[in-house]
C-alpha cells in the first residue's frame, strides 16, 4: 500500500484498490466523486474506477474504488494515438448521463458564471500586479479590461446543451493503458457544456506546457456546431486568463510550475486574443 498527497485529497493506493480521503469537502467534492463514479459504472462501465464503498458522512469523508491499470497520459509524451484515445474517452464521458439523470446533477465546480464572477473579483484594481514583466502587466491589463466586455455576461448566462463534465483538464487524470484511456478524479464534476469542458483541457497548464500535446489536433476529434466553436474560443479566453491570474505572485499555481511559466502564459493569453 502506498500513500500520496495532493492539494485536495490523500490517496492510499493498493494493488487493486484506491482509497481517496478528502482534505476539503465544503463544496460537496466527496459526493460529486461518488455520484460520478456510480453513474459511470452504470452507464459507461470501464471508463472510470469502479466505486466500491464510501464514508461520505465521516470527517474526513472517503471513497473506495478500484485501481485502473496504466500510466498518466503525459508519461512518454502525448502521441496522436493517445490523444485520439483521450478524445474517445471524453466523448464517452460527455454523453454518459441520460437527460433525466443529468437534470439532477449540480453544475460542475468552476462553471462559467462562477468563473466570470470570480475572475472579475480576482482582477480588481487593488490586486493589480506590480514590478513584474512588461508582457505580464500588459496581459493582465488587457484581461482586466476584457472582463468588462458585454460578451462575458452573455457567455456566463448562456444555457447550451448540458453534458456530464469531468471538470478537470489536468492530463495527469487521464490514464493510458496502451490501448485506451480511463478517467480519474471526479471531485469537481457535474453538469457542464461541451465547449467549456474542451477549453478546460486545451488551456490547462498540464497540456499547454507539454510540447507533445497537439491541442489543435485533439480538437479535430470533436464535431462542433458553429455556436459551439464560437463558445469554445470564448471559453479558452476565460480559462487562459484564469491561469494567468493563478500564476501571478501569491497565486495558487505560482510555486507549482517552472520559472518563466507566468511570462509564457501571459504571451499565450495575448496570442489568444490576437
Amino acid at each position: 500500500m502506498t500513500a500520496e498527497t495532493t492539494s485536495t485529497h490523500d490517496l492510499r493506493i493498493g494493488a487493486a484498490t484506491v482509497t481517496k480521503r478528502f482534505r476539503s469537502w465544503s463544496r460537496g467534492e466527496h459526493e460529486r466523486e461518488w455520484t460520478a463514479l456510480t453513474l459511470l459504472s452504470r452507464h459507461r462501465p470501464g471508463l472510470a474506477p469502479q466505486p466500491l464503498s464510501h464514508r461520505l458522512d465521516a470527517e474526513p469523508p472517503s471513497v473506495d474504488m478500484t485501481r485502473v491499470p496504466g500510466e498518466q497520459m503525459r508519461r512518454g509524451g502525448v502521441t496522436s494515438e493517445k490523444a485520439r484515445a483521450m478524445a474517445a474517452a471524453l466523448k464517452a464521458l460527455l454523453s454518459a448521463a441520460p437527460p433525466d439523470v443529468l437534470a439532477t446533477l449540480p453544475p460542475r465546480l468552476w462553471h462559467p458564471q462562477e468563473a466570470v464572477e470570480s475572475l472579475r473579483s480576482w482582477s480588481a484594481p487593488t490586486l493589480a500586479p506590480a514590478a513584474i514583466d512588461q508582457t505580464v502587466s500588459r496581459a493582465y491589463a488587457v484581461g482586466a479590461a476584457l472582463l468588462r466586455a458585454p460578451w462575458w455576461d452573455s457567455f456566463a448566462r448562456a444555457a447550451p446543451p448540458a453534458i456530464l463534465g469531468h471538470a478537470d483538464g489536468n492530463l495527469d487524470n487521464v490514464i493510458w493503458d496502451g490501448r485506451g484511456c480511463r478517467l480519474v478524479d471526479f471531485e469537481d464534476s457535474g453538469r457542464s457544456d461541451l465547449a467549456w469542458e474542451l477549453a478546460d483541457v486545451v488551456e490547462h497548464l498540464s497540456g499547454s506546457l507539454d510540447d507533445t500535446f497537439d491541442a489543435a489536433g485533439f480538437l479535430t476529434h470533436f464535431e462542433l456546431t458553429a455556436a459551439e466553436a464560437t463558445r469554445l474560443e470564448q471559453a479558452r479566453c476565460v480559462h487562459a486568463f484564469h491561469w494567468l491570474l493563478m500564476l501571478l505572485p501569491a497565486g495558487r499555481a505560482q510555486d507549482r510550475n517552472p520559472p518563466g511559466t507566468l511570462e509564457w502564459q501571459a504571451q499565450r493569453f495575448l496570442d489568444r486574443l490576437a
